[in-house]
């Protein structure tokens, strides 16, 4: 799953429904970057983004930074 919704971990429902899904979830941290702009980070990243998908036990949260960076969030 990818969102731009950086409060997720911070809203306890949607958290717990993010638990609950057992899914892996990518939070696209770019600030005020466009929606052209997210497309174009999660083009550029989307091998990166697979092979942390493919190694990672769900549920599991995310970030990717503008400069490239993936680093899980620890909830």
């Amino acid at each position: 799953m990818l969102t731009r919704d950086q409060h997720i971990r911070r809203r306890p429902n949607e958290l717990q429904a993010f638990r609950e899904s057992g899914v892996i979830v990518f939070v696209v941290t770019a600030g005020d970057a466009s929606a052209a702009d997210t497309a174009e980070l999660v083009k550029r990243l989307y091998a990166k983004l697979i092979r942390k998908a493919q190694s990672t036990k769900p549920p599991a949260m995310f970030s990717v930074t503008h400069s490239g960076a993936v680093n899980r969030i620890k909830l």
